[in-house]
């Protein structure tokens, strides 16, 4: 009994929604939360030690669309002409943008902001995970992965 008093109010809005102009760019943006992705972008630091081992901490992991280029992107690509657009469009995206960077090498940070942003990060996983001190360190590195989702 309630609904049907609501039930013309309710018909209405559904209506003007219904003709409601969408702009499809802030569409496409708030969706994104909700949806899939083409690709997965890390950003880690790759730990290597004095005994031949590494470990590699994740510090983000961000979402990426195959939809995200211009036509100026591909342009720049010129690879080969037997590529198709998305074989293109395939290799830009998951080729890293970062250049992979020391922070870490000869016992000492190489920067004092890199030292205060990860030192503890570092000591968390060194002493819960692989039993190791920071004299058992011969280098950290800051790498950018990129890879298909599956």
């Amino acid at each position: 009994m309630f609904i049907l008093k609501f039930f013309p109010f309710l018909f209405f809005i559904n209506l003007y929604n219904s003709f409601k102009i969408i702009n499809y760019k802030q569409y496409k943006t708030q969706n994104r939360l909700f949806m899939g992705c083409d690709y997965y972008i890390e950003h880690n630091l790759c730990i290597f030690y004095n005994d031949n081992t590494s470990n590699s901490i994740n510090l983000n992991r961000e979402k990426g669309y195959y939809s995200d280029y211009d036509d100026f992107i591909m342009s720049i690509i010129d690879k080969s002409n037997s590529m198709s657009e998305w074989e293109k469009m395939k290799l830009y995206h998951l080729t890293p943008q970062a250049i992979p960077f020391s922070i870490y090498s000869n016992h000492s940070f190489n920067n004092e902001y890199l030292s205060n942003q990860y030192k503890d990060i570092i000591e968390f996983e060194m002493i819960n995970n692989d039993y190791k001190t920071w004299e058992d360190i011969k280098n950290i590195i800051i790498l950018e992965e990129r890879y298909a989702r599956d």
